[in-house]
């Protein structure tokens, strides 16, 4: 199974042709619960979850557009609640895979992520992947600022750990967890006392490794801030990148940044946007489709169209031949909505009704979900809402489109709208 996750891997990520041995290693696909959805005995889609952490989330584009992600999402987090966690989050700070969910430039801009929004994640914040090859990169020709004649810049030793870490922590109290010296720490030094450091790792597994290139690191990067804005750590880092082309890396990546313009400086380009995505869980929400109207969609729909919104004639005919879905919290009936087949390959949705507590927390869209994939299996390639105005807006969030004009319905203004699925 690890192999054909490997593929699908590179079928959906085909800028990082990694080898399967560094895939399953920055993945950690041992540690790792892997979730899988076939469709016509082939795999569809998986997700990898790690703790409350969805590491990774692959679907195949010849399966794209079918819900898969959604499902997907869906078992990924009830397997995270199950686990007893609050919270799920997308890629996790702590992998050594991707550490956010990979989001288009255009969105990141405005810190926005269409898919995982419309799965109930919010963000804010995100950051930047960075890499140079090392051909392009021109030490000699490097146009910065010149930092004073007395700094010096090398590696320092494992005895004057203590030194070091008194620098790291003026600089940042987090990042002193990870200068352990597990990988070589450069630093720029001024009459022989840290002014700046540095972590360089050579030839190291990362996301842009392939089996024909030689990769290093620079992270980690501080100036102690009394020797600040003198161009001290764009030079030591600049000396470090030297220092790791010298040695045989044939590109450098730069982890997690927001510093893009800085980097920029030295001639590394961003190809990476992550977006840190969470999502509080909630109770475990549960389904069931009926043939029948159930009690449970009554009781919910006269609270909401008839209590609520004064409509006088709630149900109907087709309420006989419709296929009907309740969702509950734990045993409460909290929404419902119903299907049924309209024309050849379309099918009618309606009747989507959230109870008040409930409302706000994305049910009316996996209400939506449900139904469409129903209807998917059952043949339908399209669905159809007559849709109140004041709702088009939640439509056309989850990709319905308006045709025709307004009409009423009872007192209230519709319109039609469609979704191909």
């Amino acid at each position: 199974m690890n192999t054909e996750i490997y593929k699908l891997f590179l079928e959906c990520f085909p800028q990082f042709p990694m080898t399967e041995a560094v895939f399953n290693r920055l993945l950690d696909t041992d540690k790792c619960e892997i979730i899988t959805h076939g469709e016509s005995g082939k795999l569809a889609g998986f997700t990898a979850v790690d703790g409350n952490c969805i590491r990774l989330i692959c679907v195949s584009p010849e399966f794209r557009g079918k819900g898969i992600g959604h499902t997907l999402m869906q078992k990924s987090e009830e397997l995270i609640a199950k686990n007893g966690f609050k919270k799920a989050v997308l890629g996790g700070q702590d992998s050594e895979f991707f550490i956010g969910a990979v989001t288009p430039e255009e969105q990141w801009k405005n810190m926005q992520n269409e898919f995982f929004e419309n799965e109930g994640y919010r963000a804010r914040n995100g950051c930047l992947e960075m890499r140079m090859n090392m051909s392009d990169f021109d030490f000699e020709g490097l146009d910065i600022p010149p930092c004073p004649d007395n700094v010096t810049f090398g590696y320092i030793s494992k005895d004057r750990k203590d030194e070091l870490l008194t620098a790291v922590e003026k600089v940042s109290e987090e990042w002193v967890q990870y200068f352990t010296f597990d990988s070589p720490i450069f630093a720029a030094e001024i009459d022989g006392k840290i002014a700046g450091f540095c972590i360089v790792d050579i030839d190291v597994d990362t996301i842009i490794s392939t089996d024909k290139n030689s990769v290093g690191m620079v992270g980690c990067v501080g100036t102690v801030p009394e020797h600040r804005r003198k161009g001290i750590g764009l030079a030591m880092a600049a000396n470090a990148v030297q220092d790791a082309k010298q040695k045989g890396c044939d590109e450098i990546f730069i982890h997690y940044t927001y510093l893009d313009w800085w980097y920029g400086k030295l001639g590394f380009k961003t190809f990476l946007h992550y977006w840190f995505g969470e999502k509080e869980l909630q109770k475990m929400i549960s389904h069931k489709f009926y043939n029948e109207l159930p009690d449970e969609a009554k009781l919910i729909r006269n609270e909401v169209f008839v209590d609520e919104q004064g409509f006088y004639d709630e149900f109907d005919d087709n309420d006989k031949k419709c296929l009907h879905v309740v969702l509950f919290d734990d045993d409460i009936p909290i929404a419902t909505g119903r299907t049924f087949p309209e024309s050849g390959s379309t099918y009618t949705i309606g009747r989507i009704a959230v109870r008040k507590p409930y409302r706000g927390k994305n049910i009316g869209a996996e209400v939506m979900k449900l139904l469409e994939t129903k209807v998917k299996e059952l043949g339908a390639d399209t669905t159809a809402v007559s849709a109140q105005c004041r709702a088009q807006g939640f439509y056309e969030k989850i990709g319905y489109t308006a045709s025709g004009d307004i009409y009423f319905d009872q007192y209230c203004e519709h319109i039609h709208m469609e979704k191909k699925i």
